[in-house]
């Protein structure tokens, strides 16, 4: 579950409202870099606002699945940041999401839609998570915690 809070200062007072925070910065140097954030089966909740990511370099890829995502998230979504204009290398993801937050009407119009076998690959533990065969050098007390039944 992730729990998003809100901050107030004098700045914020005055304008009458929070800042919106950022749920997510991911990055990645180039296509060719195999990292992500994939959220699967979360809950997102909470009495703050938040955009569900930002672009931390120009090839973000952050996947939101199966989430339940209450009134927090900001409409739009997300948020190129410093990479305006290059939001066709950012690729931002919401599939099988549930909740008010969850409502696509609003969203910014460069969130992709991806084949269901690049969603399978993506939140699949023994594809994405583990394809490079990390988790077999875990220590068999920690395996259980990251085995695919438990994710």
């Amino acid at each position: 579950m992730m729990n998003v809070k809100g901050m107030m200062n004098d700045e914020m007072v005055k304008s009458r409202g929070m800042l919106p925070g950022f749920i997510t910065a991911q990055g990645r140097q180039s296509e060719q870099d195999t990292s992500g954030f994939v959220f699967k089966n979360c809950e997102i909740k909470g009495d703050g606002r938040a955009s569900l990511g930002r672009a931390y370099r120009g090839y973000s890829r952050v996947v939101f699945y199966a989430t339940s995502m209450s009134n927090v998230i900001v409409p739009q979504g997300w948020d190129a940041w410093h990479y305006k204009g290059e939001e066709d290398k950012i690729t931002f993801v919401e599939v099988k999401c549930t909740g008010e937050g969850a409502n696509k009407q609003g969203r910014v119009g460069w969130e992709k839609n991806l084949s269901d076998t690049d969603i399978d690959f993506l939140i699949n533990t023994k594809t994405f998570i583990a394809g490079d065969g990390w988790m077999t050098t875990l220590p068999s007390s920690l395996v259980s915690l990251y085995s695919p039944s438990s994710i």
